[in-house]
């Protein structure tokens, strides 16, 4: 759909129109420039991107906010964000923060920020950041800083899928995963594979089956994340394929509602009011891959939009392993994890669990139904989609839902 800019005051109140109306004609826009009136001055506002979903719902928007201050150009002073120092009109960045007033920022600049064997890669797309560190097999995680266990395996030969339960979730993507029991509850790990036909991007995010819309007021409400409220599912009706039913059932055209909604007054005025859906309130592992080198992190979604890694909502990567390889045409992923955290964006794998997934759009594939906005309007940006770069991972058998009773596949495999 459209996008439509507006200024809001101090108080978060409508003051200006940036677009006369949603700007329907430029699909792939990146900026949009404005003019205000001369005498317009405006301290603690906030500039609004509205963007149109009507794949969502025809009155569903996503926003996009930014802080700004409109002072007279005599009262200007550059602080190049505070990332960076001004000489002579022109922003001297800090490292990683690039852009004509340091605004933006990068995971590296080169390939000695990416540890032993990294690579600093420029995925040269338009989504931030746009260079990430690609990790050796011996790391993973931010700039490559954590060691990989010495038992993950150094090269795709070496996977071994013997104890792992396998779970199809597309004709393009596969999935595995084998727990390993600790002493205690606590020590419990999992490893989960993914296979993927495809070079781009392949997500697997999950959360109980019992938490409900209300989980979406976390982080506001920081006790929104547990299971206080218990919410019991239907039965999902008939998937448009189906796993063995030990391992429920998922759908690929289309996410199902089969949640009985809490009432929605349990929604603070910073939760999404929108339908509840199986991305709100998920934990996602996110991975891509370039030949032998991997970039595998831990995110947290709270809606339909663009997942953000855990630090930004003051978690950390929770992740004890992964890697991951890209080998003709195939992306493979490992990843390991506590099955409890005790993080805050992240969710304690256990008994029941919703599971999400994805792929990202390969070049001149992207799949959407029925096509919209991005066919019709005049494309900015003709290489939208760029391989690895998190973005949209469209419809179809590009993304499904299912549900896995965790606990219960456990313990039927270690009989």
């Amino acid at each position: 759909g459209g996008y439509r800019l507006e200024l809001l005051d101090a108080d978060e109140q409508h003051l200006y129109d940036l677009t006369s109306d949603f700007v329907q004609s430029v699909s792939t826009a990146q900026a949009h420039e404005v003019f205000i009136p001369a005498n317009l001055t405006c301290k603690d506002c906030t500039v609004r991107l509205l963007r149109q979903v009507p794949d969502f719902s025809p009155d569903f928007y996503f926003w996009s906010c930014a802080d700004v201050t409109i002072v007279k150009k005599r009262n200007y002073r550059e602080t190049c964000s505070g990332k960076g120092s001004s000489q002579n009109g022109h922003c001297n960045c800090q490292r990683d923060y690039w852009g004509n007033r340091c605004q933006y920022k990068d995971e590296c600049e080169q390939d000695s920020d990416c540890n032993v064997g990294g690579r600093c890669i420029y995925l040269d797309g338009t989504a931030l950041p746009t260079k990430q560190c690609f990790c050796s097999p011996k790391y993973f995680g931010e700039k490559c800083r954590f060691p990989n266990p010495s038992s993950m395996p150094k090269a795709v030969t070496e996977i071994d899928l013997s104890k792992h339960v396998t779970v199809p979730l597309s004709d393009r993507l596969t999935m595995y995963f084998k727990t390993k029991l600790g002493k205690t509850e606590d020590q419990d790990e999992l490893e989960f594979v993914l296979i993927a036909n495809g070079t781009s991007f392949v997500g697997l995010g999950w959360r109980p089956t019992a938490l409900g819309p209300s989980c979406k007021n976390w982080p506001f409400d920081i006790k929104a994340n547990e299971i206080s409220t218990k919410v019991k599912r239907q039965a999902a009706g008939k998937p448009n394929e189906s796993t063995s039913a030990e391992y429920g059932s998922q759908s690929q055209e289309g996410y199902p509602q089969d949640y009985q909604d809490e009432p929605y007054l349990f929604l603070n005025e910073w939760a999404a009011h929108d339908p509840f859906t199986p991305m709100d309130c998920s934990d996602i592992i996110i991975g891509t891959a370039r030949g032998g080198l991997s970039r595998v992190r831990d995110y947290y979604a709270r809606g339909r939009h663009t997942p953000q890694i855990d630090s930004a909502w003051g978690g950390k990567d929770d992740l004890i392993g992964a890697t991951g390889w890209e080998v003709s045409g195939i992306t493979t992923i490992i990843f390991r994890r506590k099955a409890r955290t005790n993080d805050g964006p992240d969710h304690t794998i256990k008994d029941e669990m919703q599971l999400i997934w994805s792929r990202g759009q390969q070049p001149g594939e992207h799949v959407s139904n029925p096509y919209h906005q991005l066919e019709k309007g005049q494309t900015q940006t003709s290489a939208f989609y760029v391989v690895d770069e998190l973005k949209y991972h469209g419809l179809g058998t590009q993304r499904g839902v299912l549900y896995i009773n965790f606990t219960a596949a456990r313990n039927e495999f270690t009989k």
